[in-house]
């Protein structure tokens, strides 16, 4: 069928057509005209928001450097030094040193990646040095001859640990770099440390700790063989204890694979203990230290716990680049405990 007004219809939708292709080639070549001015001045070109001219999202804000970034260029940059050590390459890196202590770890990342590239691209080589001879005394006369040299005693392989009760077991850690007021809350007073050898006999105790959601891999093994050597070496005891505090993902089919694994690699438990056998004294010593103000119950999303961790690191580094105590720093909005 046809409309009186279908010629008219069709003008229409011309008209509208040539319109849209118009305006597309105006902002096509509205956008290449300020492409080329951004790239003639050979910076982007900011508008009143603060946003680059062309960008259609905001840029986000740059996170801070963290320390064990700052550390990792570091690495790299000495794995490169060791073989190329260029000598302004290492001058720059003893400035980056320099911003390491001070903890400006964004500066000290820069400049470690900055040495890095100047020792990558320089000729330089490492000079070996010529180990010295051997008296003629201590050389083995044929390929199966006996050294002259007396046997050198046993070096211990073990990880040096303080006696109990001596003064190197009263800190469990001793941070140099701690600020001048900071409190160290890893430090065992002389009554609790009187209290703990009490109850202990002064016998080194030692746990395994898996948790019952899986078998036990070569990395389990390892920590095993060290929790249980240590305490077998200084006549100590070990426990095996079960982290169950997520019986989501907990079955008895895995302790009993796991109790089995221990058994198999030759070590014997002194006792085996469970953390959900706590689980109502530690809810009752929770309640006591709300009642005394020292803890609250959180309610916060996981969004919202995010925004809160990152505030406080932001803090952190302020206090840390500015000499500021910590403690006596007042925090910044959103960064203390809600409500």
């Amino acid at each position: 069928p046809t409309y009186p007004n279908q010629p008219h219809r069709a003008f229409c939708a011309l008209v509208l057509t040539l319109t849209f292709h118009h305006l597309t080639q105006s902002r096509r070549f509205l956008f290449e005209r300020l492409h080329t001015l951004r790239c003639c001045s050979g910076k982007p070109r900011r508008s009143m928001a603060g946003l680059s001219v062309g960008d259609q999202n905001p840029s986000p804000l740059a996170e801070p450097v963290s320390m064990s970034a700052a550390k990792k260029a570091k690495a790299n940059f000495e794995k490169v030094a060791k073989k190329k050590p260029d000598p302004e390459g290492l001058s720059v890196a003893e400035q980056a040193q320099t911003a390491l202590t001070g903890k400006d770890f964004a500066t000290a990342k820069d400049l470690f990646e900055k040495a890095q590239a100047v020792c990558e691209g320089s000729e330089a080589k490492a000079v070996k040095v010529p180990k010295a001879p051997k008296p003629a005394g201590e050389q083995n006369v044929g390929k199966n001859a006996a050294s002259t040299k007396e046997e050198e005693p046993e070096v211990e392989k073990e990880v040096n640990l303080p006696q109990p009760g001596s003064e190197g077991h009263l800190v469990a850690k001793n941070k140099a770099n701690l600020p001048a007021n900071a409190r160290n809350f890893a430090i065992n007073t002389p009554e609790g440390m009187a209290a703990h050898l009490a109850a202990t006999g002064g016998k080194w105790q030692t746990r395994f700790p898996p948790e019952p959601n899986g078998y036990l891999h070569i990395g389990h093994a390892k920590a095993m063989f060290f929790d249980f050597g240590v305490a077998a070496k200084f006549g100590g005891q070990t426990y095996l204890r079960f982290d169950d505090t997520n019986p989501a993902a907990e079955k008895q089919e895995y302790i009993d694979s796991i109790k089995s694994s221990v058994a198999w690699l030759g070590h014997q438990p002194f006792k085996t203990t469970y953390s959900s056998d706590y689980f109502d004294q530690l809810h009752l010593f929770a309640v006591e230290l709300i009642k005394k103000g020292k803890a609250y119950v959180c309610h916060q999303s996981k969004p919202e716990t995010a925004a809160s961790r990152q505030i406080l690191q932001g803090f952190q580094l302020h206090c840390a680049r500015n000499n500021l105590p910590r403690y006596d720093t007042p925090l910044p909005a959103g960064g203390g405990a809600p409500g």
